[in-house]
Order: C-alpha cells, then sequence, then structure tokens
C-alpha cells in the first residue's frame, strides 16, 4: 500500500510524550511524513515533563489538512477536548473525518473495550496498547500506512 498524506501527532499538555516520541520516530523512520502539531509551536511538557517541540502550529498546519492521512492523539480520546478551544481544531476533525483518515489513540480511562460514548465520529479508530506493545503497534502502523520499513 502507497501512502498518500501525512500523519499528524497532536501535541497538549499532559499527553503522553513517550507514545508521541514512538510514534513519530516509527513512522518517520520508514520514510512517512510527520509532524508534530500543537496549539502553538512551543515546547510542551507532556504526562511525565517530557518536552517536546511541535513542528506546526494548528494554524500553521490549516494549509495541510486535505493531506492528513493519519491523526494520532498519544493519550485518551476525551483529551481532545484540552485543544476544543482553538478554532482551527474542529477544522482539522472534520478534514480527517470527511476523508476516512485512520484515527490512533488509546481507550478512555476508565474505559472498556466498549465503545465510548461522545467519541468522535471517525471512519477507524485503532486504540493503541499498553507501553509493552506500542512500540510493535507503531511498526504494524507504519506498514499499514504504506512505510518503507
Amino acid at each position: 500500500m502507497q501512502h498518500h498524506g501525512l500523519t499528524f501527532v497532536l501535541w497538549a499538555h499532559h499527553l503522553e510524550g513517550s507514545a508521541a516520541a514512538i510514534f513519530v520516530t516509527e513512522l518517520r523512520r520508514v520514510g512517512l511524513p510527520v509532524k508534530v502539531v500543537g496549539l502553538h509551536r512551543q515546547p510542551v511538557a507532556g504526562s511525565f515533563g517530557l518536552g517536546l517541540l511541535p513542528d506546526l502550529s494548528l494554524e500553521e498546519a490549516v494549509s495541510l489538512f486535505p493531506r492528513v492521512r493519519c491523526l494520532i492523539l498519544p493519550g485518551p480520546l476525551d483529551r481532545l477536548a484540552q485543544l476544543a478551544q482553538h478554532p482551527r481544531l474542529g477544522e482539522l476533525l472534520d478534514a480527517v473525518e470527511g476523508q476516512g483518515i485512520l484515527v490512533t489513540a488509546p481507550p478512555p480511562h476508565g474505559a472498556g473495550e466498549s465503545e465510548a460514548e461522545g467519541r468522535p465520529l471517525f471512519a477507524t479508530v485503532l486504540t493503541y496498547p499498553n507501553a509493552e506493545g506500542l512500540l510493535a503497534f507503531a511498526r504494524e502502523l507504519a506498514g499499514m500506512l504504506g512505510g518503507e520499513g
């Protein structure tokens, strides 16, 4: 399968830095275009204090929305609320939904295997596993997206 678009990794305070780093590293390792996107371009600390510097702000990323194929949220889907105050987030989510883009995120804290109420209406939602299985999952995702590795 060839890749025909970008992967965005959304980044905000208290998201999972280790998951973000693994996804970015593994997808870029196989040649996939990945951008870390935050509310702004200043470094932001994740849940364990790891700071990541976004490649783009949401405002800067607007022109790329039509090219986004995969959206990764390194934290539970309920954490999208952290970004909700930004007006461009809705546009990005509409672009993701409209193109049937793959979205990866762990289940909300406390949720079982069943679908969580109030989830965004994405065509496909993959949930990534705990730390022990994350690297293998990221490599599988890279293969699904058409990575060369």
